[in-house]
């Protein structure tokens, strides 16, 4: 058992994180499983860290989000929040919230379609995503 593990069976999440965290530098097997074993406990707590978005115009002129699981694990309920800002970083609309339907597996990505015409000054981020266990 790696010393992760040890400290997560023991409660202490955080002592956990930076256990996981230092072995995950490795390409090694026990790095590969310290990437992994980090991604469970954050992933759900902080999606953004892990699946990455990028805004553009799909073939009917609406704005698509692509967004890259970079994570060792599969992720399911994928949803994709979306505000305007203004120049001075203030959001200036409502978030509007958009669902990436199936599932992503590690190192792949998905489009999700939105309503919207105009990409100046829309921000976007995944602001839930499950696990797939």
């Amino acid at each position: 058992m790696a010393l992760g593990d040890l400290a997560l069976a023991g409660g202490k999440r955080l002592l956990a994180l930076q256990y996981y965290s230092a072995a995950a530098g490795s390409q090694s097997e026990v790095g590969q499983a310290a990437s992994a074993s980090m991604a469970q406990l954050e992933l759900e707590q902080n999606p953004g860290k892990y699946l990455k978005t990028r805004l553009g115009m799909d073939n009917r002129g609406r704005v698509a989000v692509a967004v890259y699981n970079s994570s060792p694990v599969p992720v399911t309920s994928v949803e994709v929040s979306l505000a305007y800002f203004d120049q001075a970083g203030r959001q200036v609309s409502d978030v509007q919230r958009y669902r990436l339907r199936g599932t992503l597996a590690p190192g792949t990505q998905g489009t999700v379609s939105t309503r919207l015409t105009e990409g100046r000054g829309l921000r976007s981020t995944v602001s839930k995503a499950r696990i797939v266990q």
